[in-house]
């Protein structure tokens, strides 16, 4: 979501957008708002003197709306970099803080997709003059409450999804276009990923493997389209170390700390706190899935700061109960699974 101002433009048109945590909360982090959340992690550590850290998954670009022609159908994307800069002017004071978090343990990039967005799909509805679709491009945005519908039940956020096979090798692109980005700002390659929406193939696994990508986070079921957007999607079990065919490692989120979803910030932490315990006596590894909304003040400020207050209180329980804990990224995890 653009604003606030957006928000409460789009709620009037289309008041399902109100209902949605996503809509009502989510928007593109400030610099304080890394800041905080590195801020939050610096004050614990691990047995071995490492603090918690964020895989963060960056979706590396956005569709550029200025450049878009929806009834020629033509798209453009523009950044993150760039979109950083349009919304703060901070695009390079943004890759200092990541980049000094990542050199501290506190903050970890690693490759989400290109745009959270299924492209083909939208560009078509918009193309089609969809009314909820339009709402949306209007105000800078791709989706609004009314988005999410049977033929649509991602609301345009599933990127890897496709009902044609011709539609593979747009995506092919796209991956590879996400994966030159991703090098590009951060100067590494990703090696873990996790698709929009748990929505891949294994056709989709072999241009993960093709752009370096060894790990794929997920949650318990993969969503494998049959037809897209509809319910005829079909779902595959996963468990963290699973391979496939590719030698391709799995870890799966096993835990949940996501305060602007459950509406209960004491809730969200004693769920947690739960699951946590739960991996624990199962011997696996607490993955903890934690969206970019929790920790967003600019649409509610109460919202931020309830999540980052939660955060902080989790953390607190969780080195006081366990002594001997240790904190992983993504790769991290990876490489321990491979050894």
């Amino acid at each position: 979501m653009p604003s606030e101002s957006a928000f409460k433009s789009i709620v009037k048109a289309d008041p399902l957008t109100a209902h949605d945590p996503f809509l009502k909360y989510d928007s593109l982090e400030e610099l304080y708002e890394v800041e905080r959340i590195c801020d939050a992690f610096s004050c614990f550590k691990d047995k071995n003197g490492k603090h918690p850290c964020i895989t963060a998954n960056f979706a590396v670009a956005n569709p550029s709306f200025e450049r878009i022609d929806p009834l020629a159908g033509t798209y453009y994307y523009e950044t993150f970099f760039d979109t950083y800069n349009s919304y703060f002017g901070s695009g390079d004071k943004m890759l200092s803080i990541i980049k000094k978090a990542a050199d501290n343990h506190l903050f970890f990039p690693q490759l989400h997709a290109r745009e959270h967005l299924n492209v083909e799909r939208w560009m078509n509805d918009l193309r089609n003059n969809r009314t909820d679709t339009v709402l949306a491009f209007d105000h800078r945005t791709m989706g609004v409450g009314s988005s999410f519908t049977q033929g649509n039940r991602f609301g345009y956020m599933d990127a890897y999804n496709y009902d044609q096979e011709d539609e593979l090798n747009k995506l092919k692109d796209i991956i590879f276009d996400a994966s030159s980005l991703f090098y590009k700002y951060f100067g590494f390659h990703a090696r873990t990923t996790a698709a929009p929406c748990y929505v891949w193939t294994a056709e989709i696994e072999k241009f993960f493997a093709e752009i370096g990508i060894e790990l794929i986070q997920t949650q318990f079921k993969q969503n494998i389209c049959n037809c897209v957007g509809t319910e005829k999607m079909h779902s595959r079990i996963h468990y963290t170390g699973q391979k496939n065919k590719l030698k391709q490692l799995y870890s799966v989120r096993n835990c949940s700390f996501e305060p602007a979803i459950t509406q209960s910030v004491n809730r969200s932490i004693d769920d947690c706190l739960c699951q946590i315990d739960m991996s624990f006596k199962n011997h696996k590894p607490a993955i903890i899935n934690s969206h970019r909304l929790n920790y967003i003040s600019s649409i509610d400020v109460k919202n931020g700061d309830d999540g980052i207050k939660g955060l902080t209180s989790l953390l607190k329980e969780v080195t006081t109960k366990y002594s001997d804990i240790e904190f992983f990224t993504s790769e991290e995890l990876l490489e321990l699974m491979k050894s």
